[in-house]
């Protein structure tokens, strides 16, 4: 009786296990023309600083987000909100992992005309329709 029992057990539990796509760990890089500033993972502090008194023409700040869920045809949007939810800038990418740049001089330009130092950046897929559904990727000031 108690071998009929385990093999129940055992035959059932693969049928009681969840499998879900948090056991990808995504991660993504972040740069400051060709410097890595930062390299984070999903719980770790995504604040990053930039000094606007440094900035020089053609400068600009590059994500490359990775996660290890397979897809052929993903496309992405990264989007930096500033206060307020407005939309400040969008760069949209085709393909996983690639190196997305932002170009800082509307992100200083918007900084000096609206005094807003604050910047979040989020990454979508293009196809979402839930725009509730952006990841969080960096929280951006400029001083």
């Amino acid at each position: 009786m108690k071998k009929i029992i385990l093999l129940l057990f055992f035959s059932l539990l693969p049928f009681c296990s969840k499998s879900s796509n948090l056991d990808t760990i995504p991660t993504w890089k972040v740069y400051y023309n060709d410097s890595l500033l930062k390299f984070i993972s999903d719980n770790e502090n995504n604040s990053i600083e930039i000094k606007s008194s440094k900035y020089k023409p053609g400068d600009y700040l590059a994500i490359q987000y990775f996660d290890d869920m397979p897809c052929t045809t993903c496309q992405y949007s990264l989007i930096v909100i500033g206060e307020g939810k407005l939309e400040v800038t969008r760069v949209e990418s085709k393909g996983k992992n690639k190196l997305n740049t932002i170009d800082l001089k509307e992100l200083i330009n918007f900084h000096s005309k609206h005094n807003q130092s604050t910047f979040i950046i989020y990454l979508y897929g293009l196809n979402d329709k839930n725009k509730n559904n952006g990841k969080r990727l960096v929280t951006l000031t400029i001083d």
